[in-house]
């Protein structure tokens, strides 16, 4: 009871420390916390720092991640519908199953995150760094990536129809194969796999 206790006086405190910009309040800075139980639709986690945190199976629709570090935690089978990532840094976190039409990531970095099987109609990739990010069987339609980096990134059987502004991404390579068996594509080839099927 006093860990939930503690966690939710935090909550508070980073309530303050977001709507202040800083001047009052505390940032959150959490590591391995499961945060199932709680119900996070009042509160801001902007610029937080939560490594490793478990957001796995809840309703975090519309939730404001700007400038939040979120490296390694999972979000799978979560609802994130027009959720807000910009500048985020989510490197290894995992969306697999989730939610995400309409969610912005612009801006931010996607290193080796998975988002298998996930929904992901309308999402905002723009200037996002995709390195070795992970879309097996997801859903990109309408997607824009403008500006966007791509490194290796697994499309394999994702649905890529009306992906906007190709021409304006750096395509370095994509991966058509999986992660244990890699099919590399390179720049030209790579850029006209994608182009095929949008």
């Amino acid at each position: 009871m006093f860990e939930k206790d503690d966690i939710m006086k935090k909550l508070e405190n980073h309530l303050i420390f977001s709507k202040s910009l800083g001047v009052d309040g505390e940032r959150m800075e959490e590591e391995g916390i499961d945060f199932r139980e709680y119900n996070l639709k009042n509160y801001i986690l902007t610029e937080g720092i939560f490594y490793n945190c478990n957001f796995s199976k809840m309703n975090l629709e519309e939730q404001d991640f700007y400038k939040t570090i979120l490296e390694y935690s999972d979000f799978s089978e979560s609802n994130l519908q027009n959720a807000y990532f910009v500048k985020s840094e989510t490197n290894n976190a995992i969306f697999d199953n989730a939610n995400l039409i309409g969610a912005n990531f612009s801006k931010s970095d996607l290193l080796e995150a998975s988002f298998i099987n996930s929904k992901l109609n309308n999402v905002k990739l723009i200037f996002t760094t995709l390195i070795r990010t992970n879309f097996t069987n997801s859903n990109l339609v309408n997607v824009d990536i403008s500006d966007s980096y791509i490194e290796e990134t697994i499309f394999t059987n994702a649905i890529l129809t009306g992906m906007k502004n190709l021409n304006q991404a750096f395509v370095h390579s994509i991966n058509i194969g999986t992660i244990e068996k890699p099919i590399i594509l390179k720049e030209k080839k790579a850029k006209e796999w994608l182009k095929n099927r949008v």
